[in-house]
């Protein structure tokens, strides 16, 4: 019986990182496998993912490493239960004995397709050694200078990643291990979407007043949230795992009131996650089946609660009466659990909205106080606090 062992990551993979497989052992063959995607190591390009392959133990694993493109969010919400996706090789890497590799886009991919009208591609790594299967999801964005960054505006490299494993609860009890691949050049991949769950809230935002200002959230068309993926063998819920993320962009505006002082909100909106299933033959005997799910489409509607206080900020501002503070830079908190899917899949999964001039977040200061950053001072921050 071939029994098929997955891995993942969480969090986006920039900065060399864990990105795990099974127990290693000798490299697969490299061969001519897809021949019409240059190397990395040939090219010149801008590095748009990096890591390090690794067992189950933290050791390194050498093995080929594809980067696929998925489709757009406007070309994925179009499909229907039953409809083929088709995902594009852009990419690839050989890793050597030491599990690292770097990952630059071949020049002939043909990456208009797969680009949204914002810039951003969401990626998906697969990796392949003796040992079996990794898959890692990251949304990346090209600016105008020809360079990747996060969808903050972070360089991609600026992001590092943990291992998590994925194991067919089969595997676990019949004592296998993960049989060696067969050659890469010879396999056939089909993505199939399943499913389309229902609407789950999702958090986008808080808003922290304090003492001496109003404060109001502001969602607008164009605000792009990093969503988790979940990935899973068997596709049931309960056996899900979290594999990174991919992009979501709100089509439509949702305003959020203004607070006036002493308010702690968490402001939400609602999502659309779909399940795909990806099957992977290798002359006609499937070596890798497995689950996705992952963002489909923006519904819309808001909802907030309210939080059981302000979070730890210490790097502080003096801000005067009357004046007006505008956050729309920085690197907005991941909430790991931020996305309302344990009903659906058996866990939540994370999220981030990071501060643009689509997402903002507005204070007005009614009496002399202190804005605050929760890891570095308001307009670099990741979480703000009025004081």
């Amino acid at each position: 019986m071939l029994t098929k062992r997955l891995t993942s990551v969480v969090a986006a993979l920039g900065l060399l990182g864990a990105w795990g497989v099974a127990p290693a052992a000798a490299a697969p063959p490299t061969g001519s496998w897809l021949p019409e995607i240059q190397l990395s190591s040939s090219l010149q390009g801008p590095i748009v993912g990096s890591g390090r392959l690794q067992d189950a133990i933290g050791r390194a694993a050498a093995g080929n490493i594809v980067l696929y493109a998925w489709p757009t969010q406007d070309t994925l919400s179009r499909l229907h239960p039953g409809d083929h996706v088709k995902l594009v090789p852009v990419a690839k890497a050989i890793a050597g004995t030491d599990g690292t590799f770097s990952l630059r886009i071949d020049p002939t991919a043909p990456m208009a397709e797969v680009t949204s009208s914002a810039g951003i591609v969401d990626f998906e790594l697969e990796g392949q050694s003796s040992s079996g299967i990794s898959h890692f999801s990251f949304p990346r964005r090209l600016t105008a200078s020809h360079t990747w960054t996060t969808l903050s505006g972070a360089p991609a490299g600026s992001a590092s990643a943990a291992l998590v494993p994925v194991v067919d609860d089969s595997a676990v009890q019949s004592g296998e291990s993960a049989p060696a691949p067969l050659p890469a050049e010879t396999k056939i991949c089909s993505t199939t979407l399943v499913s389309v769950y229902s609407p789950a809230w999702d958090i986008v935002g808080e808003v922290y007043t304090g003492p001496h200002a109003d404060a109001q959230l502001v969602y607008q068309q164009g605000s792009t949230s990093t969503v988790g993926i979940g990935i899973s063998v068997s596709g049931t819920s309960g056996t899900f795992s979290a594999s990174g993320s991919s992009s979501l962009t709100d089509t439509g505006v949702v305003t959020y009131p203004n607070y006036g002082p002493t308010h702690n909100i968490v402001e939400q909106s609602e999502f659309r996650s779909a399940k795909y299933s990806i099957v992977c033959t290798i002359h006609g005997t499937t070596y890798d089946h497995h689950f996705e799910v992952r963002p489909y489409d923006w519904i819309g509607g808001g909802t907030q609660y309210v939080a059981a206080g302000p979070p730890t900020a210490t790097n502080c501002t003096p801000v005067g009466a009357g004046i007006g503070e505008t956050v729309n830079t920085g690197t907005a908190i991941t909430f790991t659990n931020g996305y309302s899917m344990s009903g659906q899949i058996g866990i939540d999964l994370s999220t981030s909205t990071g501060f643009t001039t689509n997402t903002e977040l507005r204070f007005n200061f009614v009496s002399s106080g202190n804005l605050c950053g929760s890891n570095g001072y308001p307009f670099n921050a990741a979480r703000i606090v009025g004081k």
